[in-house]
């Protein structure tokens, strides 16, 4: 197993924890579930200016809880956290079968601890990701999962 396969774990932890970690401060302004479009009305060449064009209410196409950001954050995570506990499960048990077959090779049972250590740690960033996330919506006043 390569050096850089090693890193996957905490480098993917790391990546949803910056995205969900910068969404929560988008989340803090609260969205509308209706966007607003103005009609265009049709403009004269001669003659007085056109009026000013009115507002068209579209209303979402999506599920409720996807039409805001906290709702598809709550989504979001509601979704990553079981594919977590999957991966973590599949690195130690890779770690394992890793560690068993090493016949006593040094460097292979280094690289073992390593995969399991590495699957740990990513672990630990992405509860510690949602943990912040959600700390931060409490003081901030937005409810993630509802």
């Amino acid at each position: 197993m390569k050096k850089s396969s090693l890193l996957l774990v905490p480098l993917l932890s790391l990546l949803i924890l910056s995205t969900v970690a910068g969404t929560v401060f988008a989340a803090s302004v609260p969205s509308p579930n209706v966007v607003n479009i103005p009609a265009l009305l049709p403009m004269t060449i001669f003659g007085p200016p056109a009026p000013t064009p009115t507002v068209v209410d579209i209303p979402c196409p999506l599920p409720q809880n996807l039409c805001t950001v906290p709702g598809l954050i709550g989504t979001f995570s509601i979704i990553l956290i079981p594919l977590v506990g999957l991966a973590l499960l599949a690195m130690i048990i890779y770690g394992g079968v890793t560690k068993l077959t090493a016949a006593g090779d040094a460097e292979k049972e280094k690289k073992a601890m390593q995969i399991i250590q590495s699957a740990v740690i990513g672990a630990v960033i992405i509860v510690l990701a949602g943990l912040v996330v959600t700390t931060i919506g409490a003081l901030l006043g937005v409810k993630f999962f509802t």
